[in-house]
């Protein structure tokens, strides 16, 4: 074996107790063994066999250190062993620096490996500081152009806010005249023709609402925050309406417009009316526009019903060109159009489609469409409607059960829908594809004995029309009964229904046909008293004796809007003052009791918003009813009204239905016995009497008599009121404007000039009001200011001089009036006008203008102008006082 460690520049290590030189360690002695023959040591040039093995551990500070290993040839002597003892001390120290010395080396090596890392890392420290700081002032700078985006977005939002609120106001006051003056004409005694027109320039008029409110809710749509509402209605009077703006384009086209509405769906419904109608006229605009020759059909089924609601799925068919998958998948999303390229035929904005998307999901339902490329398309959405609770007053027809009617029209389609809603209204229907037929089947049932009582024609058919059609069926000869002739023709011109009328047709139905058309045209033709289904519909308005005696505040600057306002309630019995701003208001309500304020938002002094919190912090008023009754429909606006304590909202034009259910809604009914202790004031229930024929027409240079009498309700004598109150010169409009400027109070001479724009617009003074619109922008704008007055100042001037000449003044008496004598003749007069102040009836406004000649002989001129003043702006508290201090100095006794 040879002995010692041949690789000696690696260190040996050995545990406490392993093998000798471990032993020698534990035991801390030097260890001797005698060296075998098979030991031995490499000693430069040869081996040698040490004589034995000696084992030394080295001890420094109580502790091992080291074991050192001898090989001698011969035994130590014992100077030798002495000195060996002898250095082992410093031998362990030597042990233990050059321990230190190799363990200081490591560790100044991994200092050193650590710096350097530490280093790099500083480095790395260093350029990721510099790129975040770059990072940094990168987002700084976003961060101000984001800010400055956003102030300028915010502000061009406020702007469009402002743009939308201002002109819904300008827009629903002249659409307030038309809706109500409307309403108020089909009050009035009207032939059939003019009350058919009137009434489609009322349901026009309220779709042109309709479509300003879609206008005004863009904002909502862009926000998330289009609504919905739900409240009664009628199916058919939605049809009606899309029939009245459909049926002129289709038939212009030559397209035939079919209702085909299942008798299960009901006609009164709970839902949005006006977001149904909208989605309706949407999909068959669209059907009339890419369809040249055909059909048209409206259906509508009941896919689920329960208990509470139905699920109604409405679909427009069409025979025109169709769409391919490709178009389709782009549809029913914003600005997105079958045909987008810039030579299309058919305009549009792609809206219209995205728009009746959200609207159908928000009633509950969805959209979509099947087409084929060539053969049309069918646009269907469904909506979730609920039962309404109003009822139709026919609700058994048994005069018309197994009554026998004939259809005659060339179209399938037309034929099967008649046939179905006559079917569902109990008739017995036989159909007839030509006129010749239908001729050929009214004598086959004469001669069997079961004749038809009605014939259902159409007009436009091939080889025999409708009109010859009739003819040749009236010309029959042996017929014990000739059925009753109604035309039924999708083209409403005046040659057809004269024609019509010339050859015994004893009604015209439009198409579109409705199930109460034809109910109505059933019960006309044979005669029976029932009532015609139109306007039959048990709704709010028999409900309004509930109202009867109710005080009411109608807070309201405009003269033109209380006129409608007033007219419109004239049928409720209603107790009404007037107030002509906020201010006097909120005087009125402090001093007086009231059932309910009707309150404008817009007015000088006092606007309805801060009138409104004013009553509301009198404790005493606070569960007073107050009603907006503005243009001012924004969302945010509505949010005013709320916040500022108003309980509803009826947004103008006045929809005469939503009036008196907010009225039903918030007047507490009355009980029969303080019914029975009041006596009921009535006002104005009497619509205006007309002008006679022979008096002679008002005719005044630059101003529209005609239409502005119609809107004032055809009360001349009131017209011409307003005309001398307007030409007034003490009215001082313009002088207004001018001192409002001098003192560079811009908002009222704004105001003033928006004023007078109403008023000479309402009176029938267009030009004057395109004038006063300019002036109005050129103060707002700061802009053209002096010109614009000017030329105001020159037309008020023409129009007032033009007023005067038409109308001269009225003669009245001196200051000191007639005798004693005279004074008598006025008692009667005077009387009647207290007692109209005393009951709060407006009737008092026109009494005074037909009294005035009588008054004219007694009274002083200051007198009448202080009297018609008072009364004409309904102050009938200082009327009353008044005519009391009248009646003192003639001396008077009025009972």
């Amino acid at each position: 074996m040879l002995f010692a460690i041949e690789d000696s520049g690696t260190p040996r290590e050995f545990a406490l107790g392993e093998g000798l030189v471990g032993q020698a360690a534990v035991e801390r002695r030097v260890l001797t063994v005698t060296a075998g023959e098979h030991v031995q040591i490499a000693a430069g040039m040869a081996r040698l066999k040490p004589g034995s093995l000696l084992f030394l551990p080295v001890i420094n500070q109580d502790a091992v250190t080291a074991v050192l290993e001898l090989a001698p040839v011969f035994p130590l002597a014992d100077r030798q062993q002495a000195l060996l003892e002898a250095i082992l001390p410093s031998i362990g120290l030597s042990a233990e620096i050059l321990s230190g010395n190799i363990e200081t080396r490591k560790l100044l090596t991994q200092t050193r490996a650590q710096a350097e890392a530490l280093a790099a890392s500083e480095q790395q420290i260093m350029a990721r500081k510099e790129e975040l700081e770059s990072i940094n002032q990168a987002l700084e700078a976003s961060e101000v152009e984001l800010r400055r985006a956003k102030d300028v977005a915010e502000e061009a939002t406020k702007i469009k806010a402002d743009f939308l609120a201002n002109m819904s106001h300008e827009i629903r006051t002249p659409m307030n005249a038309i809706i109500g003056m409307s309403h108020l004409t089909l009050r009035t005694e009207l032939n059939p023709r003019q009350k058919d027109y009137v009434r489609k320039i009322q349901m026009s008029g309220q779709h042109l609402l309709g479509i300003i409110n879609d206008i005004l809710d863009f904002s909502k749509i862009e926000a998330g925050k289009l609504s919905v509402e739900t409240i009664d209605f009628d199916l058919e009077k939605v049809l009606e309406n899309v029939s009245n703006l459909i049926s002129e384009k289709a038939s212009a086209k030559g397209l035939e417009l079919i209702f085909d509405i299942e008798s299960s769906v009901p006609t009164q419904l709970k839902g949005d009316p006006l977001r149904l109608g909208q989605i309706l006229i949407n999909f068959c605009n669209n059907a009339v526009k890419f369809t040249e020759s055909g059909e048209i059909v409206v259906q509508a089924r009941v896919q689920e019903k329960n208990e509470d609601d139905q699920l109604v799925r409405f679909s427009v068919s069409d025979t025109g060109i169709g769409l391919t998958q490709e178009q389709m998948s782009r549809l029913f999303q914003a600005f997105e159009q079958a045909d987008a390229s810039t030579t299309r035929q058919h305009g549009g904005t792609g809206l219209g489609l995205a728009i009746s998307k959200r609207l159908a999901q928000l009633m509950g339902g969805d959209v979509g469409v099947t087409s084929e490329m060539g053969k049309g398309s069918t646009f269907w959405f469904t909506a979730r409607l609920g039962n309404g609770n109003l009822s139709a007053r026919r609700t058994s027809r048994p005069e018309l059960r197994g009554r026998r009617v004939l259809i005659i029209d060339d179209n399938p389609q037309a034929r099967a829908v008649l046939s179905s809603m006559l079917t569902s209204l109990t008739f017995v229907v036989h159909e007839a594809p030509s006129g010749l037929e239908g001729i050929e089947m009214v004598r086959q049932g004469a001669e069997i004995g079961e004749p038809y009582e009605i014939a259902f024609v159409d007009w436009q058919m091939p080889g025999l029309d409708g009109i010859e059609t009739g003819k040749r069926i009236r010309a029959l000869p042996n017929l014990a009964v000739r059925p009753h002739l109604v035309m039924v023709t999708a083209y409403g011109r005046e040659e057809v229904l004269k024609q019509a009328e010339e050859n015994a047709f004893a009604n015209i139905l439009i198409k579109p046909v409705t199930p109460s058309m034809l109910f109505d045209s059933a019960i006309a033709v044979l005669g029976t008293d029932q009532e015609k289904a139109q306007d039959s519909q048990v709704g709010p308005t028999p409900e309004l004796s509930r109202l009867r005696g109710a005080r009411v505040l109608l807070v309201e600057d405009n003269e033109l809007n209380r006129e409608v306002a007033l007219g419109l309630l004239s049928d409720a019995n209603l107790s009404i003052d007037v107030a002509e701003n906020g201010q006097v208001a909120v005087q009125m309500t402090a001093k007086d009791k009231y059932d309910l304020v009707l309150m404008d938002m817009q007015m000088p002094v006092m606007d309805g918003i801060a009138a409104t919190r004013a009553i509301r912090s009198n404790p005493k008023l606070h569960t007073l009813p107050i009603i907006a009754m503005t243009a001012n429909v924004m969302a945010h606006d509505i949010e005013q009204c709320v916040d500022a304590g108003m309980n509803d909202h009826v947004a103008k034009p006045i929809d005469p239905d939503a009036l008196f259910a907010a009225l039903l809604r918030w007047i507490k009914p009355r009980t029969a016995e303080s019914l029975s202790q009041e006596v009921a004031p009535p006002l104005a229930s009497h619509p205006a009497p007309p002008i006679p024929p022979d008096s002679d027409p008002l005719e005044i240079p630059g101003i529209d008599t005609k239409s502005a009498l119609r809107r004032t309700g055809g009360n001349r004598k009131r017209y011409e009121s307003l005309l001398r109150k307007f030409a007034d010169p003490s009215a001082g409009a313009v002088e207004e404007i001018r001192t409002a400027l001098a003192a560079g109070d811009t908002s009222t001479a704004a105001r003033a000039a928006h004023s007078m724009k109403g008023a000479a617009a309402n009176l029938g003074a267009g030009a004057l009001a395109e004038i006063a619109a300019k002036t109005e922008t050129a103060i707002t704008a700061g802009q053209g200011v002096s010109e614009a007055l000017h030329s105001l100042a020159n037309s008020y001037q023409a129009v007032s001089a033009a007023i005067n000449s038409a109308l001269p003044g009225q003669e009245f008496a001196g200051e000191v009036a007639g005798s004693p004598a005279d004074f008598a003749t006025v008692i009667e007069p005077l009387t009647r006008l207290k007692i109209l102040l005393k009951n709060d009836d407006g009737d008092a406004a026109d009494f005074i203008l037909d009294a005035r000649p009588r008054l004219s002989k007694v009274l002083t001129e200051a007198e009448i102008s202080t009297l018609s003043g008072l009364v004409g702006n309904f102050d009938f508290e200082a009327a009353l006082v008044s005519l009391s201090n009248i009646a003192a100095r003639l001396s008077l006794r009025l009972e």
